[in-house]
């Protein structure tokens, strides 16, 4: 997998399998836009033992992002390896999605708690340092069954979300749904064209 920084830094994490249910996770980082690489590693150390998970790399600029493994982040702001560890509250295996909001206001969507009506994300003011837990409910969406936010700004999210006909598992369609009070209300755009589809917005317009 790539993250994209900018025109000239990028990081590349390439997974191989080890052991019966281990990874090896091969981290590479370029700072001239791909003309040469340098090793990175990314050690999960708040986590318990058992086979090695996988690394996700999340940087909104050269010195200021994230790497996840299996819900424990390790965050940044001077750079790869100066890291502060902290498991997401919810304590899943995910490793979500960041929204860098701003250098230090940032939002991860663990994604989808099935059989459940509260799905989570977590917030940090403090640029990772400090995860807050939040929850959310989705008015007129019955039989919530799993929802992916994406954090546009602090005021503006669009996602989507699914509900399941029995057993907790999501089915159909995913719903759109946005919010421009940061997640006081929600509203509804209706189905979007096909199962297991997801929001993935630039702007609150463009997606």
């Amino acid at each position: 997998t790539f993250d994209y920084v900018d025109a000239n830094t990028a990081f590349v994490t390439i997974q191989m399998h080890s052991g019966v249910d281990g990874l090896s996770n091969n981290i590479f980082e370029t700072t001239n836009g791909g003309a040469t690489w340098v090793t990175r590693s990314f050690d999960a150390t708040l986590l318990s033992s058992g086979p090695t998970p996988g690394v996700r790399v999340q940087f909104m600029t050269p010195s200021i992002g994230v790497a996840e493994a299996q819900g424990e982040a390790g965050s940044t702001t001077t750079g790869w390896g100066h890291w502060t560890y902290r498991l997401f509250p919810t304590g899943n295996n995910a490793t979500p999605d960041i929204s860098f909001i701003s250098s230090t206001n940032w939002a991860a969507d663990e994604g989808i708690d099935y059989g459940t009506v509260n799905d989570h994300y977590a917030v940090s003011h403090d640029g990772g340092a400090t995860w807050v837990d939040h929850q959310y409910d989705v008015p007129g969406v019955a039989n919530l069954a799993g929802a992916r936010i994406r954090f546009l700004s602090s005021l503006v999210w669009i996602g989507t979300v699914q509900t399941s006909s029995g057993g907790g598992y999501a089915t159909g369609p995913a719903t759109t749904i946005y919010t421009v009070d940061g997640g006081v209300h929600f509203a509804t755009y209706g189905l979007q064209p096909f199962n297991g589809s997801t929001a993935a917005f630039i702007d609150a317009d463009h997606g």
